[in-house]
């Protein structure tokens, strides 16, 4: 699963994590640094120089010639997730080379250390199904409820109303843009959302799952082992 053949027109799940299973996103500057980069990255033209990439960087715009559709995302301290919809040949690998480089020169930077970043090249696996690509951004929305209590990956979460609160609260992942209460001009929720009747019938798609009585979709999952 960590090597598949990009389609362009197919959507997959993306996960990456920090080498070691150390932290990638130390503070709130690392997050916005990268969820800028889901906007300056995906686009077909090269990336500009000097002053132009400054401001760039400032206020990134969202791309007439983007390379992938993100459908949603999600960032943990050491890993993140990604749902994309490769729009041009070989659209998804260079959007994640340039994501993968450009958050790695700045860590080290910041940091003022060299080395990797991440622990490998980045995980995939294709989305097969309509059940499957429903399914995949519930999963990733739900992530950041494992804070609070990762029992909810076996069914078995101790609040519904406490999970609501998390994930509408929670600003690193598209969720609160899946909700309406904030516009995130990286993500397009729209081939997701016209699935459902309204975002309160998304909504209570992706908080059903926390208690269910059902099996997993198999096959989506490649972090299990990221605490």
């Amino acid at each position: 699963m960590s090597h598949v053949a990009f389609g362009s027109g197919g959507t997959y799940h993306i996960m990456n994590r920090g080498a070691g299973k150390r932290d990638i996103f130390l503070d709130d500057i690392d997050r916005v640094r990268f969820t800028k980069g889901l906007l300056l990255f995906n686009d077909e033209s090269t990336l500009p120089m000097g002053r132009a990439l400054v401001e760039a960087w400032k206020n990134p715009k969202k791309s007439i010639h983007p390379l992938v559709r993100i459908l949603a995302y999600a960032l943990m301290d050491n890993h993140y997730h990604l749902v994309l919809e490769q729009l041009v040949d070989n659209g998804i690998a260079r959007f994640m080379q340039r994501l993968g480089n450009g958050f790695t020169k700045y860590h080290n930077k910041r940091s003022d250390r060299k080395g990797v970043v991440f622990e490998a090249r980045y995980k995939s696996v294709a989305i097969q199904t309509e059940a499957q690509f429903l399914h995949i951004t519930r999963y990733v929305h739900l992530n950041p409820y494992d804070k609070c209590d990762y029992a909810w990956r076996h069914g078995e979460a101790r609040s519904r109303d406490e999970a609501k609160a998390v994930l509408l609260s929670y600003p690193w992942s598209s969720y609160r843009h899946y909700k309406g209460l904030e516009v995130n001009p990286a993500v397009d929720a729209s081939p997701v959302l016209a699935c459902f009747n309204d975002s309160a019938d998304y909504e209570n798609f992706v908080l059903s799952w926390i208690n269910r009585n059902y099996e997993p979709i198999l096959g989506l999952m490649l972090d299990d082992d990221c605490g």
